[in-house]
Protein backbone atom coordinates (compact mmCIF):
# COMPACT_ATOMS: atom_id res chain seq x y z
CA UNK A 1 0.00 0.00 0.00
CA UNK A 2 2.83 2.43 0.70
CA UNK A 3 2.29 5.48 2.90
CA UNK A 4 -1.14 5.89 4.41
CA UNK A 5 -2.64 9.19 3.23
CA UNK A 6 -4.63 11.71 5.20
CA UNK A 7 -7.88 10.12 6.46
CA UNK A 8 -6.92 6.75 4.95
CA UNK A 9 -6.58 3.49 6.80
CA UNK A 10 -3.96 0.82 6.29
CA UNK A 11 -5.24 -2.02 4.12
CA UNK A 12 -4.42 -5.43 5.58
CA UNK A 13 -3.88 -8.30 3.16
CA UNK A 14 -3.37 -12.04 3.49
CA UNK A 15 -3.05 -14.97 1.11
CA UNK A 16 -6.87 -15.21 1.12
CA UNK A 17 -7.68 -11.46 0.96
CA UNK A 18 -5.62 -9.25 -1.35
CA UNK A 19 -6.59 -5.71 -2.26
CA UNK A 20 -5.52 -4.25 -5.58
CA UNK A 21 -6.58 -0.87 -6.90
CA UNK A 22 -6.34 1.19 -10.03
CA UNK A 23 -7.22 4.75 -10.90
CA UNK A 24 -10.04 5.01 -13.42
CA UNK A 25 -10.24 7.93 -15.82
CA UNK A 26 -13.15 10.23 -14.96
CA UNK A 27 -13.58 13.80 -16.24
CA UNK A 28 -15.07 15.11 -12.99
CA UNK A 29 -13.84 13.09 -9.98
CA UNK A 30 -10.76 11.20 -8.85
CA UNK A 31 -11.97 7.60 -9.21
CA UNK A 32 -10.50 4.31 -7.98
CA UNK A 33 -11.60 0.69 -8.44
CA UNK A 34 -10.65 -1.68 -5.61
CA UNK A 35 -10.53 -5.42 -6.23
CA UNK A 36 -10.72 -7.72 -3.20
CA UNK A 37 -9.23 -11.00 -4.39
CA UNK A 38 -10.22 -14.16 -2.51
CA UNK A 39 -9.81 -17.88 -3.26
CA UNK A 40 -13.49 -18.10 -4.25
CA UNK A 41 -13.95 -14.93 -6.32
CA UNK A 42 -13.04 -11.27 -6.66
CA UNK A 43 -15.28 -8.56 -5.22
CA UNK A 44 -14.93 -4.97 -6.39
CA UNK A 45 -15.98 -1.48 -5.42
CA UNK A 46 -15.41 2.03 -6.78
CA UNK A 47 -14.81 5.24 -4.86
CA UNK A 48 -14.87 8.81 -6.12
CA UNK A 49 -13.47 11.94 -4.52
CA UNK A 50 -13.62 15.69 -4.83
CA UNK A 51 -11.68 18.24 -2.80
CA UNK A 52 -14.05 17.80 0.16
CA UNK A 53 -14.83 14.11 0.56
CA UNK A 54 -14.75 10.58 -0.82
CA UNK A 55 -17.82 8.42 -1.44
CA UNK A 56 -18.59 4.91 -2.65
CA UNK A 57 -20.03 5.00 -6.16
CA UNK A 58 -20.12 1.20 -6.62
CA UNK A 59 -20.77 -0.85 -3.49
CA UNK A 60 -18.69 -3.87 -2.52
CA UNK A 61 -21.77 -5.95 -1.64
CA UNK A 62 -23.78 -6.50 -4.79
CA UNK A 63 -25.50 -9.78 -3.93
CA UNK A 64 -26.19 -11.68 -0.73
CA UNK A 65 -23.45 -14.25 -1.33
CA UNK A 66 -20.86 -11.41 -1.24
CA UNK A 67 -21.55 -11.16 2.49
CA UNK A 68 -20.41 -14.76 2.97
CA UNK A 69 -17.21 -14.08 1.02
CA UNK A 70 -16.42 -11.05 3.19
CA UNK A 71 -17.20 -12.94 6.40
CA UNK A 72 -15.02 -15.89 5.38
CA UNK A 73 -11.95 -14.12 4.00
CA UNK A 74 -11.69 -10.48 5.16
CA UNK A 75 -8.71 -9.76 7.37
CA UNK A 76 -9.09 -8.39 10.89
CA UNK A 77 -6.91 -5.49 12.05
CA UNK A 78 -5.25 -5.76 15.44
CA UNK A 79 -6.08 -3.02 17.88
CA UNK A 80 -3.94 -2.00 20.86
CA UNK A 81 -6.79 -0.71 23.02
CA UNK A 82 -4.51 0.66 25.75
CA UNK A 83 -2.48 2.66 23.23
CA UNK A 84 -5.63 3.95 21.54
CA UNK A 85 -7.13 5.03 24.87
CA UNK A 86 -3.86 6.83 25.72
CA UNK A 87 -3.97 8.74 22.41
CA UNK A 88 -7.61 9.67 22.99
CA UNK A 89 -6.86 10.88 26.53
CA UNK A 90 -3.91 12.97 25.28
CA UNK A 91 -6.07 14.49 22.54
CA UNK A 92 -8.65 15.43 25.16
CA UNK A 93 -11.56 17.68 24.24
CA UNK A 94 -9.90 19.14 21.11
CA UNK A 95 -11.84 16.83 18.82
CA UNK A 96 -12.43 13.18 17.94
CA UNK A 97 -9.96 10.38 17.48
CA UNK A 98 -11.02 8.85 14.17
CA UNK A 99 -11.55 5.11 13.97
CA UNK A 100 -13.36 2.50 11.93
CA UNK A 101 -16.29 0.23 12.71
CA UNK A 102 -15.24 -2.25 10.03
CA UNK A 103 -13.68 -4.61 12.56
CA UNK A 104 -16.79 -4.68 14.75
CA UNK A 105 -19.04 -5.13 11.73
CA UNK A 106 -16.83 -7.97 10.49
CA UNK A 107 -17.01 -9.71 13.87
CA UNK A 108 -20.78 -9.36 13.80
CA UNK A 109 -20.95 -10.61 10.22
CA UNK A 110 -19.02 -13.71 11.16
CA UNK A 111 -21.30 -14.46 14.08
CA UNK A 112 -24.76 -13.79 12.62
CA UNK A 113 -24.69 -12.21 9.14
CA UNK A 114 -28.06 -10.68 10.07
CA UNK A 115 -26.92 -7.06 9.99
CA UNK A 116 -25.32 -7.43 6.58
CA UNK A 117 -28.53 -8.89 5.17
CA UNK A 118 -30.44 -5.91 6.55
CA UNK A 119 -27.93 -3.45 5.07
CA UNK A 120 -28.13 -5.17 1.69
CA UNK A 121 -31.92 -5.08 1.85
CA UNK A 122 -31.92 -1.34 2.67
CA UNK A 123 -29.40 -0.65 -0.11
CA UNK A 124 -31.57 -2.47 -2.66
CA UNK A 125 -34.67 -0.65 -1.42
CA UNK A 126 -32.88 2.70 -1.81
CA UNK A 127 -31.85 1.79 -5.36
CA UNK A 128 -35.39 0.64 -6.22
CA UNK A 129 -37.27 3.55 -4.68
CA UNK A 130 -34.74 6.40 -4.48
CA UNK A 131 -34.80 6.59 -0.68
CA UNK A 132 -35.21 4.40 2.38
Amino acid sequence: QGDVGFLESRRISSDNWRIEFEEISDPQYKTFRYDFITPKRTLSMVTQSNIHTTWVSEHLVKEKSDIDIIAEFATEPLCDVAALNKIAAEFGERGLVRGHICYLLLRYLRSTRLLAGCLLSLWHRKNDYGSV
